[in-house]
């Protein structure tokens, strides 16, 4: 059987090479029928693009919207008591903390503690700013938790930093940034 027949066999419609032709009964295509067939793919084409963006559209929004909303921490009764041991207006404690953050902190919560440093525009979840009144009004032993336990994309630093008054020290530096 030849393509043609085939073609006509298969009740006179077949697309080839993405434009729809009509075989009529002698087994010729016409042009003004490859024209037809042709702009009515290109209107369903452009049909389904629309509503591919569409939905791609509706899906972002909606998981950037949720993603943005991050779950309260749950932090445990033993961290939310922890008082710092370290004085917080030893000079020397803030270069220790200023060093420390600037080396495992400012890339994601930038320089000043806004939480716009050259990762925070990949990241999945807001950072909220250090200096929000929200964060600073938090106990030290809250901070602490969340700083070096973690939880989601902030890391956990318990192995990068290792002395106890480093952690704190950073912990103080970031009460700095107001």
């Amino acid at each position: 059987m030849s393509f043609i027949n085939f073609a006509k066999y298969m009740e006179k419609d077949f697309f080839w090479h993405g434009i729809g032709l009509k075989v009529n009964q002698t087994g010729n295509i016409s042009q003004s029928d490859i024209f037809i067939q042709s702009s009515k793919n290109k209107k369903m084409k452009n049909s389904m693009k629309l509503i591919l963006m569409l939905v791609a559209v509706l899906t972002f929004s909606t998981t950037i919207m949720a993603q943005n909303k991050s779950e309260p921490w749950v932090i445990p009764a033993k961290y939310k008591a922890m008082k710092s041991t370290i004085k917080a207006n030893d000079p020397s404690v803030m270069t220790v903390g200023k060093e420390l953050y600037n080396k495992h902190c400012k890339s994601c919560h930038g320089t000043k503690g806004y939480g716009d440093g050259p990762k925070s525009a990949s990241m999945k979840t807001e950072i909220r700013p250090l200096n929000d009144k929200a964060f600073l009004a938090q106990t030290d032993g809250e901070i602490y938790y969340q700083s070096f336990v973690g939880r989601d994309e902030m890391p956990n630093f318990e192995k990068k930093i290792l002395d106890e008054e480093d952690r704190w020290a950073v912990v103080q530096f970031m009460r700095t940034l107001k």
